[in-house]
């Protein structure tokens, strides 16, 4: 998986000359610099470490005829394993050397073999590890049996015990060797991983091979505490061994002596150990936490720069792809935001003033953005002073409701504008939203209610909504304004019928609503429904439009409590007062669109 890390130019050796815009350029001198700086290093390492253990081992020496067999011994293993080791991490970097050549030509090679060399590279370090730890491994088998051939005066038993003893000294020291490459070898490929993965993902490359952690860690208690151990262990038993044989001033300088020589070597191999210790696993959790940081200040473009083929670079990349995605989420909700106040301003903010009625409404989205409409039209050709109300469901909720909701209201009023019957009105609109979402399954049911304050009488339109009810509170009795339709979209050569009402009286209630109110659940799973809707307009009908739509939202809320809703609900109220009573409502009342009852 692509890790969103930042790029970066490999720097310029400090051989290269003259100014270059190829970041490749110089590269594959500093890589052959590096990797045999380093493979010479380990080695040289493993060279003193061997010399000084046959140095300590007395008994080795006599089993070679004199010191110039003892001196070929030395000087034939630093030439096996130079030679061994060099020539076959040469063939095995070969890849990589010749891939920089061909970039800092400018040739662009295929993605395949980019991917090869990729691999390669990550696998430099566990290689050249295994290839010096063959070549001390070779060194280790070849030079005792060719001193075995050489002329010497110690019984076969003691002969024996040496050559075991000089084996295993070789070993020891190509372990250390080894251990040393592996740790140098990756610091130098880190490097580079900038230059060949520019997008990140060194964790996740398949077909490389990898050092955990753990085995870090073990390794590092292997050779940093357990070996300095054994070798303090064997040496002393030797020294211990010829004690007897030993003056006792001599013995005491050489035992001091062979003190000195485990604190200095295995103490600087411990320093040196601890290093690399510390740049494998401490600094890049460092680097994580200080990118951390920056993230938690608000910083949502950082991203940590964790190139390791361990699980560290795992990490790495799992915590730039949360802050890339913490990022889009920040973005989306920025986006969605706006999009919630845009919104807002096509929602009624104020209220009408109308002779003879009181209007309230009321929008509460589950979300940020919802599909719930409401708005009042006044048709300018009528003279009969009516005044219209529509209210909307678009199907699901959410960003995408809401764009259909802005399109139908849209429509709808470019229509009203028009004039003409509140039918045709509904059945133009219809036309036109059936082939905006066609194809989409999407619809919208709507109630379009028209009240003739002159004639005192009401005339609706249903698309597929719930019916409005009709609250007598003289009579105490509710009459669903009923009808005929089909949602909007369903059928684009729908015609739309019109009902009408008569008889409208002062002191009745007309309530238009979506179906988030009767269908609001309970924590236990119960729906609200519609009879303590029914209830509460009852018990509330000598207040005013505003505060029965603010109990009816107090009504739900409590139902649903503790929990959240789970559609939008979008209620209006409509009182009939006596005539010329004008109310006028105080704009932060009229705010009609609230997130969560806010």
């Amino acid at each position: 998986m692509v890790n969103r890390t930042t790029s970066k130019t490999y720097p310029r050796p400090k051989h290269t000359a003259g100014p270059s815009d190829n970041p490749w350029q110089g590269m594959e001198r500093d890589i052959q610099f590096r990797f045999r700086t380093i493979q010479v290093a380990a080695n040289l390492t493993g060279v003193v470490i061997c010399v000084t253990y046959f140095v300590f081992f007395d008994d080795i020496r006599p089993v070679v005829v004199d010191s110039s067999h003892y001196f070929f011994a030395a000087v034939l293993t630093t030439l096996l394993v130079f030679i061994f080791g060099t020539t076959l991490n040469y063939s095995l970097q070969k890849p990589v050397l010749r891939y920089v050549v061909l970039r800092a030509a400018g040739h662009a090679p295929s993605p395949e073999t980019t991917l090869k060399v990729q691999r390669r590279l990550l696998n430099v370090p566990i290689i050249a590890g295994v290839v010096g730890m063959l070549s001390w491994s070779l060194a280790a088998f070849f030079i005792p049996l060719v001193l075995h051939w050489l002329p010497s005066t110690s019984a076969p038993e003691e002969k024996l015990l040496s050559f075991l003893w000089m084996f295993t000294g070789i070993i020891l020291s190509g372990v250390v060797t080894s251990v040393l490459t592996f740790f140098g070898q990756e610091i130098s490929v880190r490097r580079l991983h900038a230059a060949f993965f520019p997008q990140g993902g060194v964790a996740d490359m398949s077909g490389v091979f990898r050092v955990s952690l753990r085995s870090r860690v073990l390794l590092f208690f292997f050779l940093g505490g357990l070996l300095p151990m054994m070798d303090m262990a064997f040496l002393v038993y030797n020294k211990a061994r010829m004690a007897l044989s030993l003056n006792p001033q001599v013995f005491l300088e050489e035992l001091l002596a062979l003190l000195i020589y485990i604190l200095v070597v295995e103490g600087v191999l411990t320093l040196v150990l601890a290093h690399y210790l510390t740049r494998s696993i401490v600094e890049p959790v460092q680097r994580l936490q200080k990118a951390m940081n920056s993230v938690a200040g608000g910083n949502l473009s950082t991203r940590a720069q964790l190139n390791d083929n361990n699980e560290l670079g795992h990490l790495g990349d799992h915590f730039n792809r949360m802050t890339a995605g913490l990022q889009e989420r920040y973005e989306l909700q920025r986006t969605i935001g706006l999009a919630r106040e845009v919104q807002q301003t096509l929602l009624p903010q104020q209220l009408p003033r109308c002779s003879g009625l009181e209007i309230a409404g009321k929008s509460i989205y589950c979300d940020a953005t919802g599909g719930d409409y409401w708005d009042y039209l006044i048709r300018e050709q009528e003279d009969n002073g009516s005044i219209d109300i529509a209210i909307g469901d678009v199907s699901g909720h959410g960003l995408p409701a809401a764009l259909f909701m802005a399109s139908v209201r849209a429509g709808l009023r470019q229509r009203v504008a028009l004039g003409g019957d509140i039918a045709k009105i509904v059945t133009d609109v219809n036309r036109q939203f059936s082939r905006d979402v066609e194809g989409s399954g999407n619809f919208m049911t709507l109630l379009y209610l028209s009240v003739d304050r002159s004639g005192k009488c009401l005339k609706w339109v249903r698309a597929g909504h719930d019916p409005a009810m009709l609250y007598d509170p003289d009579k105490d009795s509710f009459l669903d304004l009923k009808g005929e339709g089909v949602a909007l979209g369903a059928n684009e050569d729908c015609l739309y019928k019109s009902f009408k009402h008569d008889g409208l009286q002062e002191g009745q209630l007309i309530l238009l609503g979506t179906d988030g109110i009767w269908e609001a659940r309970s924590k236990t799973g119960e729906m609200l429904g519609k009879a303590p809707v029914r209830g509460l307009v009852r018990e509330q009908a000598h207040r005013t439009a505003t505060e029965i739509v603010d109990a009816l939202s107090a009504l739900v809320q409590d139902f649903i409590s503790p929990g959240r809703l789970e559609d939008d609900i979008t209620l209006v109220v409509i009182k009939v007062v006596a005539e010329n009573q004008n109310v006028s409502l105080n704009q932060t009342a009229c705010r009609n669109n609230e997130k969560d009852g806010k």
